[in-house]
């Protein structure tokens, strides 16, 4: 009977050491910029990773942007928080990631790392801060060329515009080339590979757009496309998906989508919420299934009214009237079309991959039905100039469905200006 119990306990004790061996570690550089109304989230969200009671296998860096032009620096290790230094941030956004990403990610030896962006995100598009205004704008309102008609409907959606890693005080943000030299740096000059996970702890990450810019950088990206609570991400459920015995980016991506579920559900009683993973490895076979969609479609000779249909009648996402889901534009043009064989065809191709990219989403139940894990841009009448110069749009089809829709609507626009003139 003695040898059994000896037997029982060592079993259990290399059961436990097997657990702890087959755990990754990490190295998480948590980037969040407080000073837009957020400093009660930063107290919130480093608490949560405190109380995670995180082992030696995950350190967590954070630089939080607080007041003024001063960032905190911290880490987390073995349950504990420890300030490092106070730091004057130079008001060059690109620069400001970079430093951050260097203290942060210098002399890694983790075996997975992780970026988490945490602020206030306007996804794909890059405003300007107007002086007199006191407000973030974009060079065309989208209401601008618009009828009397649309202009009144779209009144409604008006609000100020912000890009990634907004900062109150010095009216920065980290525009998207910004962050895409950044993400170069830390890849080519600091860790030699890609990042494994980068996150956007923001409203209007999970957009195409941003995933096909940051793809040759990140393994996988987390986010949402739409809005998000104040809150952000739960981080109670981050870190114990660090935590935890299996542990490797994409199980840890997963696991992040699943905690964020299980936060909203609970707290977002309007069910307007999404959150995605991508796999980054396959955005592109989905934009060239995408484009090869698009070109089926503007082969078709009535395509700019089937666009027109898809547009007036696809979901915008919560307070984003630009933007909407990918998947479920197309299936609108579909149902907005006789059939069409290779439309079909090119569609179930496109639908078939981005599954398999959206590797875990889930959302509320206000939008359930219509939302597939990633959104992208898709205004009513014009095109931001911004956007023309995105890594995306010069890459792909869908520009030319974004001019085909806004030039039909300038001139059906134009015409009924001229009716109303002339009555």
């Amino acid at each position: 009977m003695h040898i059994k119990k000896i037997y029982y306990i060592g079993l259990l004790i290399f059961c436990l050491t097997q657990s702890f061996l087959n755990a990754a570690s990490w190295r998480v550089l948590f980037y969040m910029d407080s000073s837009d109304n957020l400093s009660d989230m930063a107290f919130k969200s480093i608490t949560e990773m405190m109380d995670a009671q995180l082992d030696h296998t995950v350190e967590c860096f954070i630089q939080l942007h607080a007041y003024h032009n001063i960032a905190l620096r911290y880490k987390i290790k073995n349950n504990n928080l420890q300030f490092l230094e106070r730091i004057s941030l130079s008001g060059d956004s690109k620069q400001d990631f970079i430093n951050a990403a260097t203290w942060g990610f210098n002399n890694n030896n983790a075996d997975h790392t992780m970026l988490i962006l945490s602020n206030h995100g306007w996804g794909i598009l890059d405003p300007r801060w107007n002086e007199a205004a006191q407000k973030w704008v974009i060079d065309h309102d989208v209401t601008a060329n618009c009828c009397a008609i649309k202009r009144s409907r779209l009144m409604d959606h008006q609000h100020n515009h912000r890009g990634f890693m907004f900062n109150e005080g010095s009216h920065t943000y980290l525009t998207n080339s910004n962050l895409v030299a950044g993400l170069y740096h830390i890849k080519n000059q600091l860790l030699h590979s890609n990042i494994d996970i980068v996150a956007f702890d923001t409203c209007m990450g999970a957009m195409m757009e941003v995933g096909y810019q940051i793809a040759p950088f990140a393994n996988f990206m987390v986010g949402c496309q739409s809005c998000a609570l104040k809150d952000g991400f739960d981080y109670t459920g981050i870190m114990q998906s660090l935590k935890n015995e299996f542990n490797d980016p994409r199980t840890v991506a997963i696991g992040m989508v699943k905690a964020f579920d299980a936060y909203y559900n609970v707290h977002d009683d309007k069910g307007i919420y999404t959150n995605s993973v991508f796999d980054l490895s396959l955005i592109h076979e989905v934009c060239t299934a995408m484009d090869i969609t698009i070109t089926s479609l503007l082969n078709i000779p009535n395509a700019l009214e089937i666009l027109e249909n898809a547009r007036n009648h696809t979901p915008r996402l919560c307070m984003w009237p630009m933007y909407t889901d990918m998947i479920e534009f197309f299936l609108l043009c579909q149902k907005h079309m006789p059939n069409n064989t290779e439309f079909n065809a090119a569609l179930f191709q496109l639908q078939d991959l981005h599954n398999r990219m959206i590797i875990a989403y889930c959302c509320g139940f206000d939008v359930k039905n219509f939302v597939h894990g990633s959104a992208i841009y898709c205004p009513f009448i014009h095109i931001e100039k911004s956007y023309h110069d995105t890594i995306f749009a010069q890459s792909c089809q869908w520009m030319n469905v974004l001019r085909l829709i806004c030039e039909g609507c300038t001139q059906s626009c134009n015409m009924q200006e001229w009716s109303v003139g002339n009555n």
